[in-house]
């Protein structure tokens, strides 16, 4: 007699319980997920001296976050710095 309401507040219980599961996951992976897209990449050569220069620039604020040149010859290419 009561076998029919348990069973579909049962089914409706669960099924709020599953669509609550995976709103909370899709809404922890967009957090993670902030910064990909963000960074950019560039790197260029010049044969004169055997070159490499490399940057990645923050596309959101337009900052250079890190610049490196290399300089070598064959397959040993060694910082500016050093």
């Amino acid at each position: 007699m009561y076998k029919k309401p348990l069973i579909i507040i049962s089914t409706l219980l669960f099924l709020l319980l599953f669509v609550s599961y995976f709103n909370l996951i899709s809404l922890n992976a967009q957090s993670i997920n902030k910064e990909t897209g963000r960074y950019q990449v560039t790197s260029c050569s010049r044969e004169n001296g055997n070159w490499i220069f490399i940057t990645i620039i923050d596309t959101q604020t337009g900052e250079i976050v890190k610049q490196e040149s290399y300089h070598g010859s064959g397959d040993f290419y060694k910082n500016k710095e050093n």
